[in-house]
């Protein structure tokens, strides 16, 4: 398995991260969710503190992260969470956050030769990383990916799957017309 922390604290370039599952059950967050949706209140998880000040250390060193996320339709009230938990905070600090209909992800799949199923990291462009969850959206752990024809792959999708994103004040404005 890959350190993952390591290789968030030493990429120079780039992080680009594709998040594709429609919730993740992550130990913190999926606490923090259940408040949300029960209190209204968001939380904050040491977790989530360390990659915000990550993201803003590497912005100011001139690396970018950018994450990209598939969405689903209606949106959920998961997705709103993370959207006002870690994706607005995110963009404060620096970093780019895409979304992407499900319907683009799925064509753009299906005619990709990229061979890695579900979601994953690239780091600076030379170290491919998939994430591996359980059926519930569960962590189970980070895989690096060898093989410089998949990291390829996984980059050329990545341009694909750009081209039909769009940004957060579209995804605001589509949460606001999904209430």
């Amino acid at each position: 398995m890959a350190d993952l922390g390591q290789l968030l604290k030493s990429y120079s370039i780039s992080a680009v991260r594709l998040e594709s599952l429609p919730q993740y059950k992550v130990s913190g967050e999926w606490e923090n969710f259940k408040v949300y949706q029960i209190e209204g209140k968001i939380l904050r998880d040491p977790d989530l503190e360390w990659y915000l000040d990550l993201i803003a250390k590497k912005e100011k060193e001139g690396a970018s992260n950018i994450r990209i996320r598939v969405i689903d339709h209606p949106i959920s009230s998961y997705l709103k969470y993370e959207y006002l938990a870690g994706y607005c905070p995110a963009v404060e600090k620096g970093s780019d956050v895409l979304f992407i209909d499900r319907s683009d992800y799925d064509e753009i799949k299906a005619k990709s030769k990229f061979g890695v199923a579900g979601d994953f990291w690239i780091f600076d462009s030379n170290t491919l990383v998939s994430m591996k969850y359980g059926d519930e959206g569960e962590w189970v752990g980070a895989e690096i990916v060898d093989g410089k024809q998949e990291l390829v792959a996984a980059g050329n999708f990545i341009e694909q799957l750009r081209n039909k994103t769009f940004d957060m004040a579209h995804f605001s404005t589509l949460l606001k017309s999904n209430n």
